[in-house]
């Protein structure tokens, strides 16, 4: 078993590989992008414990193996999901990856468990759940959806979940056009348009 481990030992070699700013020099580019970089690196990342095969045959159908004797995958009756749409490219086998961790939150918090933020680039994508863990500690499985053309081997280390806390708290809303706010926050941005955000607004996470 892998256990989890903090979502920012995970950043991705092609986010790591993109741009800072365009090609002027000053327009901030993906890496200068603070929530979309938080939402990859807040929480933490579940891995796939093993090798994960995946195969087609003559009749076009798939096939998954794995190397050792603990199950991976879990199949599941077709008509248990046969309402849930899934993305375009990708097919509907009835497969959900076993979790070999239990959960335990602190009373209140409940845990987001969703497919990786960001990372389309798996071949597969996992369904999302809250869970609320500090009632119900028992693994579970998250359903997947596998991209229709995805034939090889996915490593043992692949991340296949991300988690995130979430405080459970009753919220009551109100919505309204604040002018002047959103004036003084255009007006900031254009003053200081290179890492705005980053410089004015944006709050380091921490999860260990």
């Amino acid at each position: 078993m892998l256990s989890p481990l903090p979502a920012h030992r995970f950043i991705p070699e092609w986010y790591k590989k993109s741009e800072l700013t365009l090609s002027d020099g000053e327009t901030p580019g993906l890496r200068s992008c603070m929530p979309y970089f938080d939402a990859m690196a807040s929480g933490w990342i579940i891995r796939l414990d093993q090798d994960l095969h995946i195969s087609v045959d003559e009749d076009g159908v798939k096939h998954f193996k794995w190397d050792e004797d603990s199950q991976v995958l879990h199949a599941r009756p077709l008509e248990l999901g046969k309402y849930m749409v899934p993305p375009a490219g990708y097919s509907h086998e009835g497969i959900a990856i076993y979790l070999k961790v239990g959960y335990k939150t602190p009373r209140g918090w409940s845990l987001l468990v969703t497919h990786p933020f960001n990372r389309f680039d798996l071949p597969f994508m996992a369904v999302s759940g809250i869970m609320d863990a500090d009632k119900w500690n028992t693994p579970g499985n998250i359903p997947v959806f596998f991209k229709s053309d995805f034939i090889g081997t996915i490593p043992k280390g692949t991340p296949i979940a991300q988690v995130l806390p979430i405080k459970r708290a009753e919220w009551t809303s109100t919505w309204h056009l604040n002018i002047r706010r959103i004036a003084k926050a255009l007006k900031q941005s254009r003053d200081n348009h290179k890492g705005n955000y980053r410089k004015n607004f944006w709050v380091k996470k921490s999860y260990k």
